[in-house]
């Protein structure tokens, strides 16, 4: 499992030194913007919530995901989770995402999601906008 283990305010130092970077753009539609294979059929949905007052951050998106971070002028903590189902059809994918759990406790963020067939998968990846002071 991929774990990440960050503290905001070095997240956001981070994010702040790195502004001269090339960084990927995105066009704001976190589903449009993925990749993924065409042997399956995938649906993609997007859930947001804001967490206040967390000074650091434990973040686990799950054996299939993915975080993103970058600072911002605002005091809270933005994060938006694109949740994906793949399966060999839609129905079957939009129930395999629908089954994806995401928890924001004390700082610490998890997805987690039931156990899949062979051919199924699903995956969360994390957008996480930090405090950059």
């Amino acid at each position: 499992m991929l774990r990440v283990l960050c503290t905001v305010i070095a997240a956001a130092s981070a994010a702040a030194a790195y502004q001269g970077a090339t960084v990927p753009q995105t066009t704001g539609d976190l589903c449009a913007d993925r990749k993924y294979s065409s042997r399956d059929i995938s649906h993609c949905e997007v859930r947001e919530t804001t967490l206040a007052g967390v000074a650091s951050l434990d973040v686990d998106p799950g054996r299939h995901g993915g975080v993103h971070i970058r600072g911002w002028s605002r005091p809270d903590t933005r994060l938006r989770t694109r949740v994906e189902g793949h399966a060999a059809t839609d129905a079957r994918a939009r129930e395999i995402a629908a089954g994806v759990r995401v928890t924001t406790v004390d700082g610490r963020v998890r997805s987690d999601g039931a156990t899949t067939w062979a051919d199924e998968h699903w995956s969360s990846t994390f957008f996480l906008d930090v405090p950059a002071n």
